[in-house]
């Protein structure tokens, strides 16, 4: 078993490190203890989390809080393959974060390893993941590590309430959701969204505005460069092939988007994406 240390991970003048990576494997990966805190979540498929000599299930939209005093390991599920994204950071910027915005509550990175497991219906994870396009740029900063462990506080209070002041997802809104992620949907973009909702584009823009947020546009766009960004994780596929693929054959409008969301140039998100707590070492 290794035990890892932040420094391994995050150079000096940093306060995190952000990555993503694949697990296609229904073997666990090295187990490993370490002396920093760790956010991950399930990006895309299913896996099983090994942790402290348990196995629990994970599934796309999934959160977990890990310690540092956690053995833990990860492997993809039987049949599907996992992809998570990780986020390392120390002890201390949690502890003191807590302590000053929640100081009456016992804190969730004490609790036992299945109560620190996140699972967060389908706009709450837009929400990170709108969120987290902030970690994964070049100064990775004290605040930015604060905004977004905050969101995730919150998202986690707000997910344990048996009721929520907001409405549900329709059924049809969040399979043509899903559906987008589809390889074969992504060429033709707004045309497949629009038939895999079954409704008017005037009520499938209206519906994601109420329920999700954001725009047809954008969920097209999101479901695109999350692909786009799983091929540059996982494959040597060329840029060009990647962005053609994705419906986005314009390399300088497909440039613009892909640094919009993620904070820096697909060949950089590349490098940065290969290195993931507890499978690679730098």
């Amino acid at each position: 078993m290794n035990r890892l240390p932040l420094k391994r991970f995050v150079p000096a003048g940093q306060y995190y490190h952000y990555a993503s990576g694949f697990f296609d494997s229904p073997v666990a990966s090295n187990f490993h203890d370490h002396d920093f805190y760790e956010i991950f979540w399930v990006e895309e498929g299913e896996g099983v989390h090994h942790i402290n000599h348990r196995k629990r299930a994970l599934r796309e939209g999934m959160v977990v809080l890990v310690k540092d005093t956690d053995i833990h390991a990860l492997s993809a599920g039987a049949e599907k393959t996992m992809r998570i994204v990780n986020l390392a950071f120390s002890k201390r910027c949690w502890e003191d974060l807590f302590k000053r915005y929640f100081p009456e509550e016992k804190d969730p990175m004490q609790l036992a390893s299945s109560s620190r497991e996140i699972p967060l219906r389908h706009e709450d994870f837009l929400a990170i993941r709108r969120q987290s396009q902030r970690l994964n740029s070049a100064v990775r900063s004290r605040a930015q590590l604060d905004l977004f462990l905050l969101e995730i506080l919150f998202l986690r209070r707000h997910s344990a309430d048996s009721e929520t002041q907001r409405p549900m997802v329709p059924d049809w809104l969040d399979a043509a959701c899903q559906g987008m992620k589809k390889t074969e949907c992504l060429p033709q973009g707004l045309e497949s969204f629009y038939r895999l909702a079954g409704r008017s584009p005037d009520h499938v823009a209206r519906a994601c505005r109420s329920h999700l947020g954001i725009s047809p546009t954008e969920i097209v766009n999101a479901a695109r460069l999350e692909h786009a960004a799983a091929r540059l994780s996982g494959t040597d596929d060329t840029i060009l092939d990647i962005a053609d693929d994705c419906g986005l054959p314009n390399l300088a409008h497909f440039y613009k988007l892909f640094a919009a969301r993620f904070g820096t140039t697909p060949r950089r998100y590349r490098m940065q994406a290969r290195l993931i707590v507890g499978r690679n070492s730098l």
